[in-house]
C-alpha cells in the first residue's frame, strides 16, 4: 500500500470515498461499521482506562513497601502504608462498577485475600471494611504497632503487600485485555486501536 492511500485510510477520506463508490453494495459488516463504533465489552473504555490506571498505581505503592530493604522509621513506613491504602481503595472505586467478568472475578479475590489477612492487619492499625471491603488505616496505632508485624506484612516476597500487588497486575491485565475489545473503526471513518490498516482496508473491498 502506497503512503497515499494510507494516509487516507488513517483520515477516514478513503472510506468515505468507498462509500461514495460502492454507494448500498457496501457489505453489511461494513454498513455496520458505518452507523457506530462496535464493541463487544460490556465496559467503557473510560472504566476500563481508570482501572488500568489505579492498578498501576497500587502495584507501584505495594512495590515501594515490599521491595524496600531498608530500615525506615515509623513516620516513613506511614507515610507508604497509607499511600497503599489509599490506592487500594481508589483502585476498588475504579473496578467495582466493572461488568466484566474477569476484572469482577479478580477484584474478589484481591478482597478475599485481604480478608483473610484483616486479623494480621488489625493488629497494626489498619481495618477493613464488612461492606466495600476498603481500608482504613489509623496513624496512632500503626505508629505504636509491633514493627516486625508490620514487616511481616508489607516485606519482602510472600507478603501481604506482594500478594496485593499480584493481584493488581492481574486487574492491569484484565483491563488492557477488555479495552481491546472496545477500539473499532467509528461511524467518523477514523480508527481506534484494535484494527490495523490493512485489516480495514480489505475488508472495504
Amino acid at each position: 500500500m502506497d503512503m497515499t492511500t494510507y494516509s487516507g485510510i488513517r483520515s477516514g477520506s478513503y472510506f468515505k470515498l468507498l462509500k461514495s463508490y460502492y454507494g448500498n453494495n457496501l457489505n453489511s459488516k461494513a454498513q455496520s461499521l458505518v452507523s457506530s463504533s462496535v464493541s463487544t465489552s460490556k465496559d467503557s473504555a473510560k472504566t476500563l482506562a481508570s482501572i488500568e490506571s489505579e492498578s498501576e498505581d497500587m502495584v507501584k505503592s505495594a512495590q515501594a513497601l515490599y521491595k524496600n530493604s531498608r530500615k525506615d522509621d515509623t513516620d516513613a513506613t506511614y507515610k507508604k502504608v497509607s499511600a497503599f491504602v489509599s490506592d487500594y481503595n481508589s483502585l476498588i472505586n475504579a473496578a467495582d462498577d466493572s461488568e466484566t467478568k474477569q476484572i469482577s472475578r479478580n477484584l474478589e479475590s484481591m478482597k478475599s485475600l485481604t480478608d483473610i489477612n484483616s486479623k494480621s492487619l488489625a493488629k497494626v492499625g489498619i481495618t477493613v471494611d464488612s461492606k466495600s471491603g476498603k481500608l482504613s488505616v489509623d496513624e496512632d496505632t500503626f505508629k505504636k504497632a509491633d514493627s516486625t508485624k508490620v514487616d511481616a506484612l508489607f516485606k519482602g516476597n510472600g507478603s501481604y503487600a506482594y500478594a496485593v500487588a499480584s493481584k493488581a497486575s492481574m486487574l492491569e491485565y484484565a483491563a488492557k485485555n477488555e479495552a481491546e475489545k472496545t477500539n473499532t473503526y467509528g461511524a467518523n471513518g477514523r480508527y481506534t486501536q484494535a484494527y490495523n490498516s490493512g485489516y480495514n482496508y480489505n475488508m472495504f473491498l
